[in-house]
């Protein structure tokens, strides 16, 4: 079980840097590389809360005007089917299915359609919770 739960681990951190290098390498200038969400916001953090068999990803982010709140969103986990018509849930840790890279780039572009569907959208109200940060929910779509 220790192996299981150490290649799941290496697979998740793997993923992280990975996309954190793609968010980091992004241009904002170039038309192809928009985003509604992560042009309106600062990411701050993004990591794994639990590990197999049961994580979700956490993104951390402020919106520049109000830069004192500290929004938070939580992925359903990431390790279990979650709806028979979402083609990459649960996570493929023997990367048969998609490469670690393949999954980051799928992960930023349902970020940016899921966390802040609407760059309409007011913000919620600033109601941070005891670790600090308001929860937005992760709004999980079908694709």
């Amino acid at each position: 079980m220790v192996g299981v739960v150490t290649r799941y681990r290496d697979y998740e951190n793997r993923l992280l840097n990975e996309l954190m290098r793609l968010l980091a390498d992004r241009d904002p200038a170039d038309p192809l590389g928009r985003s509604k969400f992560f042009d309106d916001f600062r990411l701050e953090r993004i990591s794994f809360e639990g590990t197999y068999p049961d994580a979700r990803l956490v993104v951390l982010f402020r919106r520049p005007e109000q830069s004192d709140c500290i929004y938070g969103a939580k992925s359903l986990n990431v390790w279990a089917p979650q709806d028979p018509q979402d083609d990459w849930w649960p996570l493929d840790v023997k990367e048969q299915r998609d490469t670690v890279r393949d999954v980051a780039d799928m992960i930023r572009v349902r970020m940016d359609s899921e966390v802040w569907p609407s760059e309409a959208e007011p913000a919620p109200p600033c109601n941070p919770d005891e670790t600090g940060v308001t929860w937005v929910d992760w709004r999980v779509a079908s694709h």
